[in-house]
């Protein structure tokens, strides 16, 4: 099965990601440019300039993120909780939307694992200390399904999954650049419907940028 992408038209001044319609697959190096304290770096400003409901976070980033704010709960509450208030500003300033997994994710996510040269980016070294979450390949996944290009400011595994299966595209918004340009893919799973809970069409009144401390 084929899927088309439509690039859109591009206009004087405006960035040709933010030209795009049909939306962004998000990783958590992207997501993680939106605390406050980054306002001022090229992947946040990015951010800004995407219309609403166009970011898409993965079931498997906000594990990512829910993992290292359980951390940091932990070790400083205070800014454990500030980082809490930060996770839900994502999903009403920013307007991001979360897509859970759905059986043709898993099916996609069980073809690239089978692939020899994939195989590190899934499975634990017993040798590593700490616990890695493998989002890479089910970010990649999720993309797949949905059609649409990842948004990623740390390109370099997802360069390589493209090598084996062919990605929607890549963009790397601290650079301002398109990695791997967009392309229609062919998929192998007939999606099923995704259910993706409806977010704020409009961003908050909260700018998490301007907020006090007291507020996030």
């Amino acid at each position: 099965m084929k899927r088309n992408y439509d690039a859109g038209l591009i206009t004087n001044g405006e960035s040709e990601a933010s030209a795009s319609s049909g939306g962004f697959v998000v990783d958590a190096t992207v997501v993680s440019q939106t605390w406050p304290c980054k306002k001022d770096t090229p992947a946040r400003r990015w951010a800004d300039c995407i219309p609403p409901n166009c970011l898409f976070v993965p079931e498997a980033v906000l594990e990512v993120i829910d993992h290292g704010i359980a951390s940091e709960e932990t070790l400083h509450p205070t800014h454990g909780r500030q980082l809490r208030a930060w996770k839900a500003a994502l999903f009403t300033y920013f307007a991001m939307r979360y897509v859970p997994e759905c059986q043709a994710v898993y099916e996609t996510r069980r073809d690239l694992e089978q692939i020899r040269q994939l195989h590190w980016l899934s499975a634990p070294d017993p040798r590593e200390t700490k616990q890695r979450l493998f989002q890479d390949i089910r970010v990649a996944s999720t993309a797949l399904v949905l059609a649409m290009p990842i948004a990623s400011t740390s390109p370099k595994k997802f360069v390589l999954i493209n090598r084996y299966m062919r990605l929607p595209g890549l963009f790397n918004p601290a650079v301002s650049r398109w990695v791997i340009d967009r392309q229609e893919v062919a998929l192998s799973h007939e999606p099923q419907e995704i259910l993706i809970p409806p977010n704020a069409v409009h961003r908050g009144q909260v700018n998490p940028a301007e907020a006090s401390v007291d507020q996030l």
